[in-house]
């Protein structure tokens, strides 16, 4: 009887030791390290280490500026209508941005939600303005857009994009409002690589079914010193605040129609050219027409939804004075 008490005992040490190193090895896993301040952490490689350590940092890194992780300058995070002086915390694992990174003001309202997994975004997006509206929320799978995105003007409180992506392709609904959201501008839906419906985009309106021009196009054009440009710009501006939207000639006076096109699935069937394309200063119109050069040549290299800054476009109209046309 003895003996059998005493193996017992035995083995319930043993049971124990076990749990006992379950435990640690499960608090290594999952990362117990004490929080630090990003004072304490520096960057190596792309991972985070604590200062000192030759290991990649598993835990909490308190008090990280909130432009950091939205991967902003202070004065865009400024203008989107956040607090430039936000401060998060993030988690890492292996030195890699994993799990949640919330990030607050100075007074403590939520500013930014974030998830990650192993370095890339993944799950739900969401960001605040300073007073708290919701002006973004977007979804992630594997570092990639997935799911439905979506951006608010903050001042108007109005939808100005949404979209639908799979694994950072575009499948479905693709819509864009003008920088106030009232017009929509853009309405696409998206099916194997291929677009169907409308785009309203700076001088040109367009129609596909299919990935290919169908139905009427139609190109716009300022006349010369039209009222309508000094609006368009200001509307411009505020594209850029948003880091979104569409802009669109047709939607301002004195931007008058120039062309007419007819398609069917991609095979031009009629053309005509307006009397109102012949403005009263060739000469500004020249410019006009070479700075929609130099628009459509910038958003074919960054991107169609780029927003076309103030400055962008008095650079281009220098350049077209002084003869520059694109390539």
């Amino acid at each position: 009887m003895k003996i059998l008490k005493a193996n017992n005992w035995v083995t319930g040490i043993v049971g124990l030791r076990a749990g006992v190193a379950s435990i640690v090895t499960l608090l290594a896993i999952t990362g117990c390290s004490k929080p630090i301040d990003v004072a304490e952490a520096r960057n190596a490689n792309g991972l985070v280490y604590k200062a000192g350590d030759r290991e990649p940092f598993t835990g909490t890194v308190k008090n990280v500026p909130m432009y950091v992780v939205l991967q902003m300058s202070i004065q865009r995070v400024a203008i989107a209508g956040a607090a430039a002086d936000g401060t998060c915390e993030r988690r890492f694992a292996d030195g890699k941005p994993d799990g949640e990174t919330v990030c607050k003001s100075p007074s403590g309202s939520t500013l930014v939600e974030q998830n990650w997994q192993e370095g890339r975004k993944h799950g739900a997006e969401k960001i605040w303005t300073a007073d708290g509206f919701l002006r973004s929320e977007k979804h992630w799978k594997n570092g990639k857009e997935h799911g439905l995105q979506q951006v608010y003007n903050p001042q108007t409180k109005k939808l100005v994009y949404r979209a639908e992506f799979e694994e950072g392709k575009l499948a479905g609904r693709h819509q864009l409002w003008d920088p106030s959201g009232e017009h929509l501008l853009w309405d696409l839906t998206w099916k194997d690589g291929l677009q169907t419906g409308f785009r309203k985009l700076d001088g040109a309106e367009e129609n596909f079914v299919d990935g290919k021009p169908h139905g009427v196009q139609r190109r716009y054009r300022p006349t010369a010193d039209s009222p309508g440009l000094r609006a368009y710009v200001e509307a411009e501006a505020m594209r850029e605040r948003l880091g979104v939207g569409a802009n669109f000639y047709g939607l301002y006076p004195d931007f008058v129609l120039v062309s007419e096109e007819t398609y069917d699935r991609g095979v031009k069937v009629g053309e005509k050219q307006m009397a109102s394309a012949q403005p009263a200063r060739p000469a500004t119109v020249d410019i006009s027409s070479c700075v929609d050069m130099w628009t459509a040549a910038h958003r074919k290299e960054v991107g169609e939804e780029a927003p076309i800054r103030m400055d962008q476009v008095g650079e281009w109209e220098e350049w077209c004075k002084q003869g520059k046309r694109p390539g």
